[in-house]
C-alpha cells in the first residue's frame, strides 16, 4: 500500500498560465499517459486556459466550477 498527501499544505501556490488562488498537489504521474493530481482552488480562484497535454479528470469536490475548451464555452 501507497500513502498519498494531497491536501493544500502538500502542494505550493502556482501562478502560471494566470491561475489565480490555485495550490495543485500532485499523486501520480505515468509519463505521456495520465496524471493524477488535486487542485485546491480559493474563492474566485482561476486555473489558467492550458492545453491539457494527457488525460485529465476535472471532479469538483466543494463549491462550484466550470471548464471550457478551445472555443471558450463553459
Amino acid at each position: 500500500m501507497q500513502l498519498f498527501r494531497f491536501d493544500a499544505a502538500a502542494g505550493q501556490a502556482q501562478a502560471v498560465f494566470g491561475s489565480q488562488a490555485l495550490v495543485p498537489a500532485r499523486i501520480g504521474r505515468v509519463e505521456g499517459e495520465v496524471q493524477i493530481g488535486c487542485m485546491h482552488i480559493g474563492a474566485g480562484g482561476i486555473v489558467g486556459y492550458h492545453q491539457a497535454t494527457v488525460r485529465q479528470l476535472f471532479l469538483v469536490v466543494t463549491g462550484t466550477g466550470w471548464v471550457r475548451g478551445a472555443d471558450e464555452t463553459r
